[in-house]
């Protein structure tokens, strides 16, 4: 047997069938911001997890030159998006499908705080020109303006 899967109606295809396991190793890239000095980049990274039968989404950190390399800042369950940066660059906010939005520390990648109080996958965030506050939006049709811990 080959890995070349069939048409309907018998003929091979020219490619390999994918497979699950296949499936497993995708990792994509996207949502990538840059920080206002443009000196780091955030980004969210998809993987697939067949065990668990779920996707998974996570916030990352980097140099935006590739000097260093990124290391994840996730703090929600497994479901994290939509990175951005605070005006001064010194924090990442983040939403996702937790109902919450994330706020956490560049330098150390800590969780600063939770913002939650939606009552569905939060699907866009950001921040008010001074980084004091911060806006999200839910599917679960709200718009909040949070109140940010210096």
């Amino acid at each position: 047997s080959d890995d070349l899967g069939r048409r309907p109606g018998g003929d091979r295809l020219d490619r390999p069938v994918m497979r699950p396991d296949d499936i497993a190793r995708l990792v994509s890239i996207d949502e990538v911001r840059l920080s206002p000095d443009g000196e780091l980049a955030a980004f969210t990274v998809s993987t697939i997890d067949l065990q668990a039968n779920r996707s998974r989404r996570a916030i990352w950190l980097g140099p935006a030159d590739g000097s260093v390399p990124p290391a994840p800042v996730t703090a929600g369950v497994d479901a994290d998006g939509l990175p951005r940066f605070s005006p001064d660059g010194r924090r990442v906010l983040s939403g996702g499908w937790d109902r919450a939005a994330w706020l956490h520390d560049v330098g150390s990648g800590k969780a600063l705080q939770k913002l939650e109080g939606h009552g569905d996958l939060v699907m866009c965030v950001g921040f008010t020109h001074d980084g004091r506050r911060a806006l999200t939006a839910s599917y679960d049709r709200t718009i909040r303006l949070w109140n940010l811990r210096p």
